[in-house]
C-alpha cells in the first residue's frame, strides 16, 4: 500500500530512501480514499507521483495535492529542522557518553594497587 491519509512522508533529496520526514496531515487536509508517495531524485528533477490508479479517482488525487500542498509547504520545514535539531542532540549525547567513559576508564587505569 502506498501512502497514508494521516502522514506525508517527506524524503529529501540526495538522502537514502530509508530517510523520511514526517509530517502529519490534519482531518480537514485529508482525502478519503487518497494515499500515495511523492518521490524526486533531486531538487531539479520533476516529483513522481506513485498512486494505485485502480483505487484512486484523478479527481480525488487532484483533490487530495491541492489541499495538501500549502500544509506541506508550512510544516515541512519545521519538521525537517525538529528532525536535524533531535539528531543534533543524539549526537551530543554520545560525545558526552563517550566522553564520560573515556574519562572513567582513564581514571580506573592505574588506580589499582599492584
Amino acid at each position: 500500500m502506498l501512502g497514508s491519509r494521516e502522514t506525508a512522508y517527506v524524503t529529501p533529496c540526495g538522502t537514502a530512501s530509508s530517510f523520511r520526514i514526517f509530517v502529519s496531515v490534519p482531518p480537514e487536509r485529508q482525502v478519503d480514499g487518497v494515499a500515495f508517495d511523492m518521490t524526486r531524485s533531486s531538487v531539479n528533477a520533476p516529483w513522481k507521483i506513485l498512486v494505485e490508479k485502480k483505487q484512486t479517482s484523478f479527481p480525488a488525487l487532484k483533490k487530495s495535492l491541492e489541499q495538501l500542498s500549502p500544509h506541506l509547504l508550512t510544516q515541512y520545514p519545521i519538521e525537517r529542522q525538529r528532525d536535524a535539531d533531535l539528531d543534533a542532540r543524539w549526537a551530543h549525547e554520545r560525545e558526552a557518553k563517550k566522553a564520560a567513559e573515556r574519562t572513567l576508564e582513564e581514571e580506573a587505569k592505574d588506580s589499582y594497587p599492584e
